[in-house]
């Protein structure tokens, strides 16, 4: 398909007709109005940090919303292996070696925020202001969702905050879905679509 404009054709200057060219229209006093009503929200490049693998009928329901997800947000899961698990194996030490993948994988100028279920619980509207006012601030987020074992302390250290989604424990497929759906709820709030419906 061709999406190069079409070709201006010469103008005869002898011609006074062909030689004119109209003024722009006008926007009308509403029109300006709609236009600086227009909602405005800050770039955000997050990256999901996300350990172990999740079932493809969950996956499939996680990146259906975050195709959803407009620019300028640029949302991007990042998979972590998981270490073995073995009846005789310590639980600390898997935790740690997994850790230890994380932040390997972290970079120095993202805000790194922790999804735990000890973490800050939002509501959906008070989330989306919370997104707003980070990214106001600094463009780049990771936010971790950690192994079946929790968090290693170094992780921790490096968080500079930590989010539930909910007092409920959920199975990380779902938790993951959660995540990605609220996301696109944030957005949708931020620019003024009608997808979130208080109360609902």
């Amino acid at each position: 398909m061709d999406i190069c404009p079409d070709k201006e054709l010469p103008l005869d200057m002898n011609n006074r007709d062909s030689a004119v060219i109209e003024s722009p229209p006008q926007l009308t006093d509403k029109a300006v109005s709609q236009h600086l009503r227009k909602p405005f929200i800050y770039p955000m490049r997050m990256r999901i940090l996300v350990v172990g693998r999740c079932k493809p009928e969950f996956n499939e329901i996680v990146y259906k919303y975050l195709k959803r997800i407009r620019s300028p947000w640029h949302i991007e899961v990042v998979p972590i292996r998981t270490v073995a698990r073995s009846a005789s194996g310590n639980v600390e030490d898997i935790v740690i070696q997994e850790g230890e993948k994380i932040l390997a994988e972290l970079r120095d100028h993202e805000r790194v925020i922790l999804l735990d279920e000890n973490g800050k619980t939002f509501g959906s509207r008070e989330w989306s202001k919370h997104l707003q006012h980070l990214t106001s601030k600094s463009p780049d987020l990771a936010l971790i969702i950690g192994g079946s074992d929790g968090h290693a302390p170094a992780v921790r250290a490096r968080a500079a905050e930590n989010w539930s989604l909910s007092s409920l424990t959920f199975q990380y497929g779902v938790a993951r879905v959660i995540l990605a759906e609220q996301l696109y709820r944030a957005q949708s709030l931020l620019l003024g679509h009608h997808y979130h419906r208080d109360g609902v």
